[in-house]
Order: structure tokens, then sequence, then C-alpha cells
């Protein structure tokens, strides 16, 4: 994980004042690029929550553990060697925060590796509430970097299950239309609306499904399709069925089909965030770009050519 220069804050470290205080108090001499600021980021399948009680706070602090479906949103740093050593001094590492790597979507769409901190989970209990002051320092540094509030307002109550994403995009097989739509026609369903997002869409395996290409830089092309929106309760197992489908076997996978990620996309004249099955540049078996960015313009070209 030392090749890995990023870091993904979710807590009071999200507050750069908090953190230059303990700096202080550790007689640590802080500068501003120990954390420099990269961009927003959302982390997927992991959900806040105060199960660790913190002897230095006299509370319960942040922590977040692994739930599918679920979202944290937070901050990409790109913390100086001396960044490093304060992060691992602050938290503890390895002996109540460990480090680990995690793939995180950020606003252009595209995943980025990073490193967090979670509490060893010997150390981890039930659910132990924050002071206010604990409250406060973070909810200012998710207002400093326009973040929202609300999943740390959710946690801060014990609310479990919180932060679901309980849209899905879809652009080939899966629309309402498609043939692969019954996998999830069974669940509940709020609403499908049609959806765009940014992206080249590609035909593959003798034009029987589709992928849709998120290219490293910034794509003018526009791919159609709908947004589905389900009953959050039923969205882990919704997951579960469709990375099955898609061939995702969890972010960072080698043997990954597709990636599950979180896309912007535009709906009803307004800007969503929803999974989306897509790859990547270098992915080898794309065959036809399909300039309609329309899976079903294009399968119906398909048929009338037969």
């Amino acid at each position: 994980m030392n090749n890995i220069p990023f870091y993904f804050a979710y807590g009071s470290n999200l507050n750069i004042s908090d953190f230059e205080k303990w700096c202080f108090d550790h007689n640590i001499k802080y500068s501003p690029d120990m954390l420099e600021a990269i961009c927003p980021a959302i982390l997927p399948d992991m959900a806040l929550c105060f199960n660790y009680f913190s002897s230095s706070r006299q509370c319960g602090v942040l922590n977040i553990i692994e739930q599918k479906s679920a979202i944290t949103h937070g901050m990409i740093f790109c913390p100086s060697e001396a960044g490093w050593e304060a992060l691992d001094r602050k938290e503890a590492s390895p002996f109540v925060y460990e480090k680990i790597q995690v793939t995180c979507t950020l606003p252009n769409d595209s995943l980025l590796q990073a490193i967090t901190y979670v509490v060893n989970k010997s150390l981890c209990s039930e659910f132990t509430p924050p002071s206010i002051d604990y409250f406060n320092i973070v909810k200012s540094g998710l207002l400093h970097f326009n973040l929202p509030e609300t999943q740390l307002l959710e946690a801060a109550n014990g609310q479990k299950n919180i932060a679901t994403l309980n849209q899905i995009f879809v652009y080939g097989t899966l629309q309402s239309d498609g043939s692969l739509h019954h996998t999830i026609k069974k669940f509940e369903i709020y609403e499908i609306s049609s959806a765009s997002t940014n992206g080249t869409l590609y035909s593959t395996d003798a034009n029987w499904y589709p992928a849709l290409l998120i290219p490293e830089t910034y794509c003018p092309s526009e791919v159609l399709g709908e947004v589905i929106t389900f009953d959050e309760t039923t969205m882990p197992i919704i997951l579960e069925q469709l990375d099955e489908i898609e061939g995702f076997y969890g972010y960072g996978n080698q043997q990954n089909l597709y990636q599950r990620t979180i896309l912007s996309v535009k709906s009803s004249n307004k800007i969503v965030n929803a999974w989306a099955y897509v790859v990547f540049e270098h992915t080898p078996w794309l065959t036809t770009e399909i300039s309609s960015g329309s899976w079903k313009k294009f399968r119906e070209k398909c048929d009338k050519q037969r």
C-alpha cells in the first residue's frame, strides 16, 4: 500500500483546523502540504457508523463498515510524507485504526485506489454515540468541502442500513424491454425513467450485450438508458444478483468482467447518482462502437439486417 499516494478521509480529518490543532497538541510541526485536498469522492459498499469509544475524545468516533449498496462521502487527499506519519500517529495505526486499500468513485466517474483507516475489528463494539463537540468537528469538515451531512446525522442517531444508493443506471439487456429485465422485475420497482450519461457504448460477444466505456478523459458522447429506482431495503440483494450476472467480484479484483461504479446520470432534467456496470480504457473484448449511444436502436438495426 506504500505506493498509493491518496488518502480517503471521512471523519474528523476532514476538518483541517482540528488536524492542525492535534499536530500542535502533539508537538508536530504542521504545514498545509501535509494534507493536500484533491477532490470529493464516494466510497461504495461502505457505511458510516459509531462503534468505537475513543479514550482521547471520550466519546464514540467514526468508523466505516462493509455494507453492500451503502455509500460514504468523503475527500481525497494527497498527504506528504510528514502527513502520512502524522495520520498514522493520530489514528494509532495499526493498533486502533488499520490502513486498508479502497476503491473510490470520483466526480468524473472514474475509479481511484486510495488508503483509508478503519477500526480494528477486535476493538469494535455496539453503537457508541459521539459527543456534541466531535459531531460538530466532523460536520464542519463536511460543510467546508460541500459534502452532505445526512450520513453523519443518521450514524450519530444509531441508524442502520443508512446511505443506501437505491438507483441503478441500465443501458442494455437490463432495460425494461431487455432480455434480462426479468432478473430485477421481481423486486419492487418504484420508478423507471429515461436517462443518459457521458461515455461510449460498444457491442460485445456477437452483439448479444453491450458495454459502457468510461474514458480516462472527458467524453462528450451520450449513452442512453434508464434509471430504475428500488426499495432501499432490497438493494443489497439486487446488487448481489447483478454482481454475479455482470461478473463483478469485488473492488480491486483482477477477474472482474465489469466494474460496478457510481455514475452521474441525467434523468428528468436533473443529475442523480446511480449504480452502473461499466468498463474502462484498455478493455480488450469490445467490438463495435455504437455511435447512436442506444442499445435499443443498435439491436433493432441488427434484427433488420438478419
